[in-house]
């Protein structure tokens, strides 16, 4: 017997009438080899019954047709009692259910193991099993978004649908709602301090954002549903512009829930029709609860003095979305900047030009003075305001007032960084410079060339900010007259010293281990900077060079770890690794003793160390977790 007679016995198994198997699974079977295992077994049965049947005085032929006959029969017995293996089916692909006749597609078990797998598999069950409430409620916990392949009767069960707003295989949440005698109702406790975190947490909202999206079309355009489901949302401070897509067309049109939704979240007012954006009450409401729903007015509101003014109250830049016949009126403009300065940008030449509107503008934020008329960014009542509200304000000044010292020492009191704003001439102005950096070092980076290398200048910054030595001349960055101050301010300043006055060299005089030593006493992670010889140089070093290079890093390192025992860290690198210091029982105890989370950076044997362990553990318990057994 060969393919062609398996296949045959396919052809016949299908053409039963009584066959609930189609031609999908069977050749699903058929690929994996199940199927041709069952035909050869029974085929072989058939066979040795037959032959054993034959006497010696009769010679008879077992035909290929008996044979197909007989296996039609014994394959298909087999196969229609195959549920467990089509149940291991659907749970590893559980898409395959779309292929099976009505009979599986209608078996609880079966659909169960698909939709356990894939809750939108659901989609591929019967009618009768996606209309059963269990079903759909196993469907939804697995993914929510099955709930669009329940029955249209389901999607329009209130009852139901509250239930399906949690997921009944995590741990219930708070609930929010019951429906009892045919209403839905809010649900009350006696603390509602705690209530709202514990909702936001659960990500409840998540769900019910996704059922409410596919609930049927009666329940979609039920009012007192979508009124509870709202005031549901307010109290819990959940957005709703989301939501509120999903109601029902004819309720987009109701007073009532589009003014209980514009009064939750003005900007729901798009999606409300052209009369209703009409309504002066629900205008004036939406854009009290949020300014920029002035936007989606209609013009005749966006022309409404009253409107535009509620709006602009509750966010300045709503003017933006005023009549140009509003945006040129004096009060509405002044309104909209003393929210919010910025607005001024919205304003008309005119009014850019009105000293009372800029004036309120800047003081509300300087940086509106960019807004204001040229005329105006050169008055010194305007730049002055500006200046001292926000000192980069200065960089929309005129030129004339960015080189006047009164007007840049006022911008640098607010922000010393507003230096940079000031004209070139005053960037060089020593007098000048030098109060700045005296009151923030890292002002030095906008004082000019030929200030970053003044003895004076650079003095007085880097000893109010150690790491203003990165903005001095690199000639500066040679001199250990300028280096040692700033690493006694700031030891991580020592990044910015030049590769001589940082690295450690083998020869008997360490011209630098003073330098290198004050910064590792300010901040032992300052040890992350030291530089040792390149690792391709390191055996062009005789065996006395070597030596004091590995006594010094020693030193040095132990010296950090007493500072900072998170400096055990950087012990330790592509060629530092050479020390092995991550392995000496000193360095890492010391480093433990300062703090026990240095831990993690000791040599695994180390962290398996009971005196080193214990050690790390009085000093932060939390270090257990670095122990090498801390299982």
């Amino acid at each position: 017997m060969n393919n062609e007679n398996n296949n045959a016995v396919l052809d016949e198994v299908l053409s039963s009438e009584e066959s609930g198997i189609n031609r999908f699974l069977l050749n699903y079977l058929s690929n994996n080899g199940a199927l041709d295992n069952i035909i050869n077994e029974t085929r072989a049965q058939v066979t040795a019954q037959v032959t054993a049947q034959v006497t010696d005085d009769v010679t008879a032929q077992v035909t290929d047709d008996v044979t197909v006959q007989v296996t039609r029969r014994v394959t298909y017995d087999m196969l229609k009692n195959e549920k467990d293996r089509l149940i291991n089916l659907v749970k590893n692909s559980p898409n395959v259910l779309e292929h099976f006749c009505e009979k599986f597609k209608n078996d609880r078990d079966i659909v169960i193991a698909a939709i356990s797998s894939d809750g939108l598999a659901l989609q591929y069950a019967s009618e009768e099993l996606r209309n059963d409430p269990s079903i759909v409620q196993i469907a939804t916990d697995y993914n929510p978004e099955a709930f669009k392949f329940a029955s249209y009767s389901l999607r329009n069960n209130i009852e139901f649908i509250i239930k399906n707003f949690y997921d009944t295989t995590e741990t219930m949440p708070v609930p929010i709602a019951e429906y009892t005698n045919n209403k839905l109702t809010i649900i009350s406790y006696d603390d509602e301090s705690i209530l709202p975190r514990e909702i936001w947490e659960s990500g409840v909202f998540d769900r019910i954002n996704i059922i409410l999206k596919h609930i049927g079309d009666e329940l979609n355009n039920d009012k007192e549903f979508w009124l509870t489901m709202l005031r549901i949302y307010r109290r819990y401070d959940i957005e709703i512009e989301t939501v509120i897509r999903f109601i029902g067309n004819d309720l987009k049109n109701d007073k009532d829930v589009v003014l209980t939704a514009v009064n939750q979240d003005g900007l729901t007012l798009q999606f409300a029709n052209e009369d209703l954006k009409n309504s002066k009450e629900i205008v004036l409401a939406a854009v009290g609860q949020n300014g920029m729903a002035l936007q989606f007015a209609n013009e005749d509101s966006k022309n409404s003095k009253e409107v535009v003014l509620t709006a602009i109250n509750e966010n300045g830049l709503a003017v933006q979305f005023a009549s140009n016949d509003l945006k040129n009126d004096k009060d509405v403009v002044l309104d909209a900047v003393n929210q919010d300065g910025l607005t001024l940008q919205f304003a008309n030449e005119d009014l850019k030009n009105s000293k009372e509107i800029v004036l309120a503008a800047v003081g509300q934020n300087g940086m509106a003075l960019q807004f204001a008329s040229n005329e105006l960014r050169n008055n010194k009542e305007v730049v002055l305001t500006a200046v001292s509200q926000h000192g980069w304000a200065l960089q929309f000044a005129s030129n004339e007032l960015r080189n006047n010292k009164k007007f840049v020492l006022a911008a640098i009191d607010q922000n010393a960084a507003a230096l940079g704003c000031a004209s070139n001439e005053l960037r060089n102005n020593k007098e000048v410079v030098l109060t700045i950096v005296n009151e923030n070092g890292l002002a030095l980076q906008f004082a000019s060339n030929e200030l970053r290398i003044d003895k004076d200048v650079v003095l007085t910054a880097i000893n109010q900010n150690g790491l203003a030595l990165q903005f001095a001349n690199e000639k500066l960055r040679r001199y250990e007259e300028f280096v040692l101050p700033a690493l006694n301010q700031n030891g991580l300043a020592l990044q910015f010293a030049s590769c001589d006055l940082k690295t450690i060299y083998g020869n008997e005089k360490f011209i630098n281990e003073e330098l290198i030593l004050a910064a590792i006493n300010q901040n032992g992670l300052a040890l992350r900077f030291l530089k040792l010889p390149h690792r391709y140089n390191w055996h062009d070093y005789d065996y006395s060079s070597r030596t004091n290079i590995r006594r010094r890093f020693r030193e040095i390192v132990l010296a950090a770890v007493n500072q900072d025992g998170l400096a055990l860290q950087f012990a330790s690198n592509e060629f530092r690794n050479i020390f092995f210091l991550r392995d000496d029982e000193e360095i890492v105890l010391a480093a433990v003793n300062q703090n026990g989370l240095a831990l993690q950076f000791a040599s695994n044997e180390l962290r398996d160390d009971e005196e080193i362990v214990l050690a790390a553990l009085n000093q932060n318990g939390a270090a257990l977790q670095f122990a090498a057994n801390s299982n």
